[in-house]
C-alpha cells in the first residue's frame, strides 16, 4: 500500500471489543495495512489470543468488566476513537462503556442504532412496521413454547435476542425441543419464538453514507462443504435478484444511519424474500468479495472520512463464484488434504494483497493446528439432550475453539 494512502487515514482509530470474529479480523487486518490504527480489546481472552491477534492489530488490551473496558477506551482517547465493533454477545457492555468513557456524539448514536437492531425482536417489529416481510415473531418473555407452538406451528425457531453466527438458533420439532432451547438462549438477551419459514438463504450486503446513499451492495447466496467450526461460509455465489436488491434498500430506509450491513433473507417458493437476520457490523465475507468487483474495505474508509463513493450505487459483478479463506480450506480437507493444499495455495496470495502478511501467517497456524487437533480428537458420546436442527450458521470462531 503507498504511504500516501496511509498517510491519509492515519487518524482514523477503530476498536474491536471481545470475541474477534473473523469478520473482525479480516477487516482489521485490511485497514490497518491502510494505515488506521487498529485496536482490540479481549473481554477477556488468554495470552494466546493476545499474541496471536498482536500479529495484525496494532494494540492488544484486556477488559474484565464495564470498568475495566471504559478505562482502556478514556486511555485509548475516548473522543477520538471513530468506531467500535463489538459482536452481538457484549454490544450491551460495550455501549454502556462507550458512554461512561465519553466517545465522540456521533459514534455513540451509531452505537445506540446498532444495540437497538442487534436485539433480534426489536429489529424484526421495526422491519415489519416499515412495510418488510419477516416471519411472525412473538417475545419469550410474555409467551411460554407450547403456547408459541400452538400460535406459530412446529417446527418452531427459537433464537437469543441478542446472539451472532447463529449461535443460539434452534428448528424446535417438538415442543420440548423448543422449551430446551429457550433454556439455552435465556442469557443471550432473553427468548423469542420465529414462525419456520422454508426456503433458501439468500443475503444482502451494502455500505452507505447517512441519507442512504448506497456506495456498493448486492445479493449472493453461500453453500458450505462441511466443516462445521467457523460461522463464514465456503463459498458465496453472487446473483441479480431485483426484488431482493429493493428489500435490502428498503432496511436501508426503515433503519437509518450509516456504514456496513449484511442481512439474510429466506427465499420461498414463490420467491418471495423473508428477512430474518440483520447484522449492523462487518460480516463473514466483508473481505472475500473483492472478487466480486467490491471492496468493502476502502468503502468502510472513505464513508468514515466523507468522501463521496467512487461508484455510487454501484453492485456486485454477477455470477461470480468466491471461496472464503480460511473456511473453504477447512471444509474441503475433511474431503481431501491434497484438494484443500491446492485451494490454500490458490487463496493464499489473494488474502495477502487484501489482508495482511501477519494475518495470513495467524490464520494459517491457526487452520493447521484445527486440522490437526481434528485428527487426534478421538471421538466422544454426544450429550443428552433433544435433538436441536440449527440453522446452517455454526457458532463465531471465538466461541467454538480454542485458538
Amino acid at each position: 500500500m503507498a504511504s500516501s494512502e496511509a498517510h491519509v487515514e492515519a487518524d482514523l482509530l477503530v476498536v474491536f471489543v471481545g470475541p474477534l470474529l473473523a469478520c473482525f479480523e479480516q477487516l482489521a487486518a485490511t485497514i490497518g495495512r491502510r494505515g488506521v490504527r487498529t485496536v482490540w480489546v479481549g473481554y477477556p481472552y488468554g495470552a494466546t489470543r493476545r499474541i496471536r491477534a498482536r500479529l495484525f492489530v496494532d494494540e492488544v488490551h484486556n477488559a474484565r468488566d464495564v470498568d475495566g473496558l471504559a478505562q482502556v477506551l478514556r486511555r485509548l482517547g475516548a473522543a477520538q476513537i471513530t468506531d467500535i465493533h463489538a459482536s452481538e454477545h457484549v454490544l450491551v457492555e460495550t455501549v454502556a462503556a462507550a458512554e461512561a468513557a465519553g466517545v465522540g456524539d456521533r459514534l455513540l448514536e451509531e452505537l445506540r442504532r446498532r444495540l437497538r437492531y442487534g436485539d433480534k425482536l426489536v429489529a424484526s417489529r421495526a422491519l415489519a412496521a416499515a412495510g418488510i416481510r419477516v416471519p411472525r415473531a412473538l417475545d419469550g418473555a410474555r409467551i411460554t413454547p407450547d403456547q408459541a407452538a400452538l400460535m406459530l406451528g412446529l417446527p418452531l425457531v427459537v433464537k437469543g435476542r441478542m446472539s451472532n453466527g447463529g449461535a443460539s438458533v434452534c428448528i424446535a420439532r417438538s415442543v420440548a425441543e423448543a422449551a430446551w432451547a429457550a433454556e439455552r438462549a435465556e442469557d443471550l438477551g432473553g427468548v423469542m419464538y420465529e414462525e419456520h419459514i422454508i426456503g433458501r438463504t439468500t443475503s444482502y450486503a451494502a455500505s452507505y453514507a447517512a441519507g442512504g446513499l448506497v456506495h456498493h451492495d448486492g445479493v449472493y447466496r453461500t453453500d458450505r462443504i462441511g466443516h462445521d467450526d467457523i460461522a463464514p461460509p465456503d463459498q458465496v455465489h453472487t446473483i441479480v435478484n431485483p426484488e431482493h436488491l429493493a428489500t435490502g434498500r428498503a432496511v436501508l430506509a426503515a433503519i437509518g444511519g450509516s456504514g456496513l450491513l449484511n442481512l439474510n433473507l429466506l427465499e420461498d417458493d414463490s420467491g418471495q424474500g423473508w428477512v430474518h437476520d440483520l447484522n449492523l457490523r462487518p460480516w463473514g465475507t466483508v473481505i472475500a468479495l473483492r472478487e466480486a468487483g467490491v471492496d468493502f474495505a476502502d468503502d468502510y474508509l472513505r464513508i468514515h472520512r466523507g468522501l463521496e463513493p467512487l461508484r455510487a450505487g454501484a453492485g456486485m459483478q454477477p455470477g461470480v463464484g468466491v471461496h472464503i479463506f480460511p473456511s473453504a480450506v477447512l471444509g474441503a480437507a475433511t474431503h481431501s488434504l491434497p484438494d484443500a493444499l491446492r485451494l490454500y495455495l490458490r487463496l493464499a496470495p489473494r488474502y495477502l494483497r487484501w489482508t495482511s502478511p501477519g494475518y495470513l501467517v495467524a490464520e494459517t497456524v491457526r487452520s493447521a493446528g484445527i486440522l490437526l487437533r481434528d485428527r487426534l480428537r478421538r471421538p466422544t458420546p454426544a450429550p443428552a439432550a433433544p435433538e436441536c436442527h440449527a440453522e446452517a450458521e455454526a457458532a463465531p470462531w471465538s466461541a467454538r475453539s480454542s485458538a
